[in-house]
């Protein structure tokens, strides 16, 4: 089985709600894979947003190819923004959108970023002179309690 440039392990089937039974692919969240894994559950949608930006800048300045960039599926389909707040999902498409990571990531049409339901796997630039011993910022604390 070929398995997904930015993926490591094979599909495996996950229980939506209200979906059913889907086959999605994990990325593996080691940084041997070239992929950086930041879970916004937790995060309000301002604070995500942010953690997000910094998160794609240091994956660039450390020369990550790929930011996974965990927001949970989006389970308010009947209130879309603009007519109730933005969700994770929302906020993040509309600042791809936007280009407000282009100088770190490639832009929204760029076919090496994935979508799914309840992550996005951002394809970051490459930088011609990452850092040779790579540094991570820590993570701010959650803003609330996970269920």
């Amino acid at each position: 089985m070929l398995l997904n440039p930015i993926c490591s392990m094979p599909p495996s089937v996950v229980r939506f709600p209200g979906r059913g039974a889907l086959t999605v692919t994990w990325v593996d969240e080691s940084l041997e894979s070239g992929v950086k894994e930041v879970d916004l559950h937790g995060y309000y949608v301002e604070a995500a947003m942010e953690v997000a930006r910094a998160v794609i800048a240091e994956a660039y300045e450390n020369g990550v190819p790929y930011v996974r960039l965990i927001h949970g599926y989006n389970t308010s389909r009947s209130r879309t923004y603009p007519y109730g707040a933005p969700t994770i999902k929302e906020e993040l498409l509309r600042l791809l959108a936007e280009g407000v990571f282009v100088r770190n990531a490639y832009s929204k049409n760029s076919r090496r970023h994935q979508r799914r339901a309840g992550f996005i796997v951002l394809a970051i630039r490459p930088n011609p002179s990452p850092n040779p011993h790579p540094i991570w910022s820590s993570l701010p604390a959650k803003d609330y309690a996970e269920r």
